[in-house]
């Protein structure tokens, strides 16, 4: 039963063929129309049905929720069994390919055509007069040097004949060199386009991993940078007094002592090395001697410096000890924060290609279809 669904699409195909009633790419199809072809057609019709017939044939795993990409990654090798039964009349074993072309050129689907038996028979799709088409159904292709004009055949047209009138012109010597070269720069063609694009995904991705390492980097070495005072300047402010903000001395106009409480005179060893050190995590064995700190409210604050705390001045700075770092400091824990924000900063650089990617995708798609 199947064989004979096949024998009436073909037939269906080269009617529409004769009539002008297919698009540029199934008049004359090749894979990389195919594959366009039904780029095209599913962004114009998309029910159950059509997505059904997308899925089996191009993604029948279900690897890909967007079956917009599952035809854009489907292999162009696999559309050549269906170019060869259009061209060149080769039989199609799979059920797969016949009902996608049966969806591209708008033929009955299997199911259909089984409950109807036939039907109206093509009529119905070509829109034509029962006189007309009792004529029309008996005719194909006269193929013989090349003329594509129409003969008479046989009432019962059978699918074996269908192949013999899809041959191509009788064989010399000129049109097997002339196919032939044809036929490989068509492919050549083909495999081209498929290499750069896989080449730019390649890319993409390679980039991808190189900017996020990049940034990883670039903020890791701002933090070590920051805490190690790198970005401050050497130069002396020009107002002759400070106050201390929280974490270093400010300079300020000594006339807003009057106002504002805490103010004392600029003293040049305090305002540039006098300085709280807000990620005490970061401190290690190596600190000790050029570190000073000082219990305050239950906690530990740690300065850069040795003096008294700048808010209680009754308070005298001791120096850092290993007895402090083993008891209430983890350098652990800040490679662990370290670490943790570097995989957040990653997850949403990845959030963002995807979008972006996602993005560029429709974009290339629409592009797709213009063309």
């Amino acid at each position: 039963m199947f064989e004979d669904y096949k024998r009436e699409l073909l037939e269906f195909y080269f009617l529409k063929k004769k009539s002008n009633q297919l698009s540029t790419a199934m008049e004359n199809p090749e894979r990389l129309k195919l594959r366009k072809e039904c780029i095209r057609i599913y962004a114009i019709k998309n029910s159950k049905e059509d997505r059904d017939i997308i899925k089996d044939f191009f993604d029948p795993l279900g690897k890909y929720e967007d079956l917009f990409k599952s035809i854009d990654r489907f292999e162009l090798d696999k559309f050549r069994p269906l170019v060869n039964f259009l061209t060149k009349g080769t039989v199609i074993r799979d059920e797969e390919p016949v009902k996608l072309l049966a969806w591209l050129i708008e033929f009955h689907s299997y199911q259909d055509w089984k409950v109807k038996k036939y039907g109206a028979g093509l009529n119905s799709y070509l829109g034509t007069s029962e006189d007309e088409n009792s004529s029309d159904t008996n005719e194909n292709f006269d193929m013989e040097e090349g003329k594509g004009e129409i003969a008479e055949a046989d009432e019962d047209c059978h699918y074996d004949d269908l192949e013999k009138l899809l041959q191509h012109p009788e064989p010399t010597e000129d049109n097997d060199n002339e196919n032939l070269t044809t036929s490989q720069d068509e492919t050549q063609e083909e495999d081209v386009e498929e290499t750069q694009s896989f080449e730019e995904k390649r890319n993409s991705y390679r980039k991808f991993a190189v900017y996020s390492i990049a940034g990883f980097l670039i903020f890791s070495i701002a933090i070590i940078l920051q805490q190690s005072g790198w970005f401050e300047s050497d130069t002396l402010p020009t107002e002759k007094c400070m106050y201390w903000d929280g974490d270093k001395y400010v300079s300020v106009e000594c006339e807003k002592s009057n106002t504002q409480t805490g103010i004392i005179p600029l003293q040049k060893s305090l305002y540039k090395n006098f300085k709280k050190i807000g990620w005490s995590d970061t401190l290690s064995k190596n600190a000790v001697g050029k570190v000073w700190y000082a219990k305050r409210n239950g906690e530990y604050e740690f300065f850069t410096d040795s003096g008294v705390h700048p808010v209680d001045s009754k308070k005298k700075l001791k120096p850092l000890s290993n007895y402090i770092i083993s008891n209430h400091l983890s350098y652990h824990r800040f490679v662990l924060q370290i670490v943790g924000w570097g995989i957040s900063l990653v997850i949403i650089l990845l959030i963002v290609f995807f979008l972006i990617k996602k993005l560029l995708r429709k974009k290339h798609v629409k592009h797709r279809l213009a063309q």
